[in-house]
Parts: C-alpha cells; sequence; structure tokens
C-alpha cells in the first residue's frame, strides 16, 4: 500500500484526495494531524499555485519520511481580475467569513451576480527530492445565495452551468469533476504509468 502525505491542515482536502485516489490504488493518505504535526506551516510566498503547493510539499518532505502531496488552490472571479486567487483562503477567518467578504468584493464589482469564475488547482508531488506537477480547472459561477451542505470553502456559493452549487453535490460526483480532481487523475495516471520510482 502507498502510503502518501497530504500537506494539508485542511481535513476536508485529506478526505477528498484519500477519496478520489482509492478509487484506482491502494492508498492511505496521512495528514498532518494524522503525524502529530502542531507547527506552523511554511509561508506560501510563491507567485503561482504551483510555486506554493512546491513550498508546502518540499517543507513537510525534509520533515518526514513520506512522499508528500501537496495542494494549492483558489477561487478566480473575472470581474475582480482574477481574485481572490492566491489569497483565497486569507479572504477571512473561516468558510463562512470568506465566502461573505467575497460577495463584499463582488457587490462592489460592475454587473450583476451571477459572476463568471473558476476555481484552479495545482498539485505538488515530491518524491526523492524530486518535483512533479498536476493543474486542474473547473468553469462556473458565483451565486449571492449559498445552497447545499456538502463540501467546504467557497462551495455553497460556487454553481455549475446545471444550476447546482459544488455543496449539493457529494463527493462521488465532485471526484469526478472538481478542479483536485481533474489534477488528481493527471497524478494517478502518472503514478500508474511511469512508475514514478515509489514502492505500492
Amino acid at each position: 500500500m502507498l502510503k502518501l502525505l497530504v500537506a494539508s491542515s485542511n481535513e476536508g482536502k485529506v478526505i477528498e484526495i484519500q477519496d478520489f485516489l482509492s478509487q484506482f490504488i491502494s492508498v492511505q493518505c496521512l495528514s498532518l494531524k494524522d503525524l502529530g504535526f502542531k507547527g506552523d506551516m511554511p509561508q506560501e510566498t510563491g507567485s503561482t499555485y504551483q510555486e506554493n503547493a512546491e513550498i508546502k510539499a518540499k517543507y513537510f518532505a525534509d520533515l518526514y519520511d513520506y512522499a508528500v502531496l501537496a495542494d494549492d488552490s483558489g477561487l478566480e472571479c473575472e470581474a475582480l481580475s482574477g481574485r481572490p486567487g492566491l489569497f483565497s483562503a486569507r479572504l477571512g477567518d473561516n468558510d463562512k467569513h470568506r465566502r461573505e467578504e467575497l460577495l463584499k468584493l463582488l457587490g462592489y464589482a460592475s454587473g450583476e451576480f451571477p459572476y463568471k469564475s473558476s476555481f484552479k488547482s495545482s498539485l505538488c508531488f515530491v518524491l526523492n527530492g524530486q518535483s512533479h506537477f498536476y493543474d486542474g480547472e473547473v468553469q462556473g459561477w458565483i451565486k449571492s445565495h449559498e445552497l447545499g451542505d456538502f463540501g467546504f470553502g467557497y462551495d455553497p456559493i460556487f454553481y455549475l452551468d446545471d444550476g447546482r452549487s459544488f455543496a449539493q453535490i457529494d463527493r462521488a460526483e465532485k471526484n469526478k469533476i472538481s478542479h483536485r480532481a481533474s489534477a488528481l487523475l493527471k497524478f494517478k495516471d502518472d503514478l500508474l504509468q511511469k512508475s514514478l520510482a515509489i514502492e505500492v
């Protein structure tokens, strides 16, 4: 079985990755909590999602003797010239606050709801000091009202073209269509097809 450290303090993200990868390979995704990590996360000083993902992946690869997968993702709104983007997780103190702050920003933007947006994700997989990158994206719309009980973050106000919010989609479906799923599919294919020198 592949043991993979997911370098994230977001338990929802770790569960998503575990559920997705376990469809294809025998894998145990370990969270930072599983390893008893209580320190501070490294500062994300990169100018791209890939750079921030690599900062986290390399930091924890140096701390622990595991293959490490790190993710950096963000929500980009066309009316806000791509914001909040890299700062999506830092827009507020918690998920609800972040959604409120985003709606405030969009309220000052030109135009009316819904606003064209996209979720973007970059994965960095570090093994034996080497970094491998995988990107994914999903298009949608930000609306001013929340729907759904699934997901986390901006999911309740991010809507697909079929009218459903990301929070109305269960994990099984989300793991087929999300930005992270798209990136994870490329990561999975790389593991299986190129055999990245890892024991499973």
